[in-house]
């Protein structure tokens, strides 16, 4: 009997680690919305916009965060595009204009039944040391993801953050899988029951 918590959310891929969140009425895009080719990052195509404009319905998304704004998660025209498209959206990036909220200040806030913990965590590489970057842990109808977007692998900000909690999924980079400390930091410090 019961169902898993795996039932409350439906997660769609878009491109590389953006996700659209379903938690059974109520949605949340993150990094979701790209749409120029950097390197070997996979982006969103043309053919793949008319899918993510209607995934939430016709009324859109509660919510759509960007954890940072480098082109292979934010393109500035696409969030332009969805702020036309989705009016009762809250929009939060540490990029991005229109009615765009900067997490810079933001510890946690409510959208709806959506409920958000952000953080500034530090992106991978030295020479992106200076990248204005935000980690996001989204909860909604007790289920709760983490989405890290580029932080730097086994960041003790992170640990600081998370505190011991374990989010039922965690959205990570291929280097927190590839890498022994990454492996070691998910499995140890994260603990999420599910892993993307």
């Amino acid at each position: 009997g019961g169902k898993d918590a795996t039932d409350k959310v439906k997660v769609t891929l878009t491109a590389s680690s953006g996700v659209l969140l379903d938690f059974g009425g109520e949605g949340c895009a993150i990094d979701a919305l790209h749409d120029e080719k950097q390197r070997s990052w996979s982006t969103v195509t043309p053919d793949m916009l008319p899918g993510i404009w209607t995934a939430f319905g016709p009324e859109g998304p509660e919510l759509v965060l960007a954890t940072h704004g480098h082109p292979d998660h934010f393109s500035s025209g696409l969030w332009a595009q969805a702020q036309e498209r989705w009016q009762g959206a809250a929009f939060v990036s540490p990029a991005g204009g229109g009615r765009t909220v900067n997490p810079a200040g933001l510890s946690s806030f409510s959208v709806g039944g959506i409920r958000v913990e952000t953080r500034p965590l530090p992106h991978e590489g030295a020479e992106y040391a200076g990248t204005p970057h935000y980690g996001y842990l989204v909860e909604c109808g007790g289920f709760t993801v983490l989405h890290a977007g580029d932080c730097a692998v086994a960041a003790a900000e992170l640990e600081t953050w998370l505190a011991g909690r374990s989010p039922d999924l965690a959205v990570l980079d291929f280097p927190w899988l590839t890498l022994t400390r990454g492996r070691k930091f998910t499995e140890e410090v994260i603990r999420p029951k599910h892993l993307l």
